[in-house]
Protein backbone atom coordinates (compact mmCIF):
# COMPACT_ATOMS: atom_id res chain seq x y z
CA UNK A 1 0.00 0.00 0.00
CA UNK A 2 3.02 2.27 0.31
CA UNK A 3 3.57 5.17 2.82
CA UNK A 4 1.43 7.46 3.99
CA UNK A 5 1.67 11.39 2.67
CA UNK A 6 0.48 14.34 3.52
CA UNK A 7 -2.16 15.87 1.61
CA UNK A 8 -3.56 18.76 2.66
CA UNK A 9 -2.51 20.89 6.11
CA UNK A 10 -5.07 23.86 7.81
CA UNK A 11 -4.37 26.01 10.33
CA UNK A 12 -7.63 26.54 12.76
CA UNK A 13 -7.41 29.36 15.65
CA UNK A 14 -10.64 28.78 16.96
CA UNK A 15 -10.02 31.21 20.49
CA UNK A 16 -7.62 33.96 20.49
CA UNK A 17 -3.85 32.64 21.02
CA UNK A 18 -4.61 29.18 20.46
CA UNK A 19 -3.46 27.47 17.16
CA UNK A 20 -4.57 23.93 15.93
CA UNK A 21 -3.40 22.04 13.03
CA UNK A 22 -5.77 19.68 10.83
CA UNK A 23 -4.40 17.68 8.08
CA UNK A 24 -5.29 15.03 5.53
CA UNK A 25 -2.52 12.14 5.58
CA UNK A 26 -3.96 9.36 2.88
CA UNK A 27 -2.18 5.65 2.54
CA UNK A 28 -2.66 4.02 -1.38
CA UNK A 29 -3.80 4.63 -4.51
CA UNK A 30 -7.63 5.52 -6.47
CA UNK A 31 -10.67 3.75 -5.01
CA UNK A 32 -8.39 1.08 -2.29
CA UNK A 33 -6.81 4.64 -0.80
CA UNK A 34 -8.00 4.93 3.00
CA UNK A 35 -7.46 8.59 4.11
CA UNK A 36 -7.54 10.26 7.83
CA UNK A 37 -8.40 13.76 9.30
CA UNK A 38 -6.07 14.73 11.77
CA UNK A 39 -6.52 17.74 14.63
CA UNK A 40 -3.21 18.79 16.64
CA UNK A 41 -2.64 21.40 19.45
CA UNK A 42 0.59 23.52 18.89
CA UNK A 43 2.18 25.00 21.51
CA UNK A 44 5.60 26.11 20.69
CA UNK A 45 7.72 22.88 20.80
CA UNK A 46 4.76 20.62 22.23
CA UNK A 47 2.27 19.11 19.90
CA UNK A 48 -0.50 17.24 21.00
CA UNK A 49 -3.15 14.97 18.82
CA UNK A 50 -6.75 15.95 19.59
CA UNK A 51 -8.79 13.37 17.28
CA UNK A 52 -8.68 11.89 13.95
CA UNK A 53 -11.60 10.73 11.81
CA UNK A 54 -11.32 7.83 8.57
CA UNK A 55 -12.47 9.61 5.59
CA UNK A 56 -12.35 7.11 3.10
CA UNK A 57 -10.40 7.39 -0.42
CA UNK A 58 -10.84 10.75 -1.41
CA UNK A 59 -8.75 13.26 0.14
CA UNK A 60 -10.91 15.66 2.59
CA UNK A 61 -11.32 19.06 2.50
CA UNK A 62 -11.18 21.85 4.95
CA UNK A 63 -13.11 24.84 5.25
CA UNK A 64 -14.52 27.61 7.23
CA UNK A 65 -18.02 26.78 9.65
CA UNK A 66 -20.18 29.02 10.67
CA UNK A 67 -17.57 30.57 13.28
CA UNK A 68 -14.22 30.26 14.71
CA UNK A 69 -15.32 27.05 16.67
CA UNK A 70 -16.32 25.27 13.43
CA UNK A 71 -14.59 23.75 10.34
CA UNK A 72 -16.56 21.96 7.53
CA UNK A 73 -14.78 19.09 6.12
CA UNK A 74 -16.29 17.41 2.87
CA UNK A 75 -14.92 14.25 1.05
CA UNK A 76 -16.03 10.90 -0.34
CA UNK A 77 -15.83 7.51 0.93
CA UNK A 78 -17.40 5.20 -1.92
CA UNK A 79 -21.20 5.74 0.00
CA UNK A 80 -21.69 9.32 -1.96
CA UNK A 81 -20.52 12.73 -1.16
CA UNK A 82 -20.61 13.55 2.59
CA UNK A 83 -19.57 16.59 4.70
CA UNK A 84 -19.03 16.91 8.36
CA UNK A 85 -18.89 19.32 11.00
CA UNK A 86 -16.10 19.84 13.39
CA UNK A 87 -16.30 21.90 16.25
CA UNK A 88 -13.82 22.87 19.17
CA UNK A 89 -15.25 22.04 22.66
CA UNK A 90 -13.76 24.81 24.93
CA UNK A 91 -16.29 23.37 27.75
CA UNK A 92 -14.87 19.52 27.52
CA UNK A 93 -11.33 20.68 28.59
CA UNK A 94 -10.51 21.93 24.67
CA UNK A 95 -11.20 18.70 22.75
CA UNK A 96 -12.76 18.36 19.28
CA UNK A 97 -15.47 16.44 17.99
CA UNK A 98 -16.31 15.22 14.10
CA UNK A 99 -19.81 15.36 14.05
CA UNK A 100 -21.75 12.32 12.01
CA UNK A 101 -21.74 12.54 8.73
CA UNK A 102 -24.46 13.40 6.38
CA UNK A 103 -24.27 12.48 2.86
CA UNK A 104 -25.57 14.61 -0.44
CA UNK A 105 -27.93 11.27 -0.53
CA UNK A 106 -29.22 11.61 3.02
CA UNK A 107 -27.96 8.91 3.94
Amino acid sequence: MGPATVQGVWRWRPRDGMQLVVWATCRGAGDTRGCLTSVARVEGERITLLGEDPAGWSIPAVSEGQGREELLVTGDDGRGDWRQLLRFEEESGGRVRFARRRYAGGM
